[in-house]
């Protein structure tokens, strides 16, 4: 019989998503008795699964924050950069171009959270039709 350590390793190893072929060659211990562990830890298999899962979930929401505040900190003064441009010195399309790019940016990234809640309360159409002027007055 294995001893509780074994048994703990092969949880892990098993959420992890390892195949029993490989476990039975990293605990010396025959694909049968690992067939019936499977069967016998099955819960504490998939409560690993679900911790690690959760995890992963923390993780990247937590990526997703730092890429929208860069992003929308990019975008402010980038917008603060429109806003101050002497437009017979700058490009006024260039700073355009960027700006709807981060715009479509952080949009794309606060997908399904506030920023869409917004959107769809109607302050998204002043922003478009902030763009829109901005467009027609450079062209002009």
């Amino acid at each position: 019989m294995k001893d509780t350590e074994t048994k703990r390793r092969f949880v892990e190893l098993r959420a992890a998503g390892k195949s029993l072929a490989v476990i039975a060659k990293e605990l010396h211990t025959a694909k049968s008795t690992l067939v019936e562990w499977s069967r016998e830890l099955e819960t504490e298999i998939h409560n690993l699964r679900q911790v690690e899962l959760e995890s992963l979930a923390d993780e990247y929401q937590i990526t997703k924050r730092a890429r929208v505040a860069a992003l929308a900190a990019r975008l402010a003064t980038i917008r603060a950069a429109v806003e101050k441009a002497d437009l017979s010195k700058v490009d006024p399309e260039h700073l355009l171009k960027l700006e709807l790019m981060y715009t479509q940016h952080l949009a794309a990234e606060t997908a399904g959270g506030a920023f869409i809640r917004d959107v769809k309360e109607g302050a998204w159409e002043n922003v478009i039709a902030v763009e829109t002027t901005r467009r027609e007055v450079w062209q002009a």
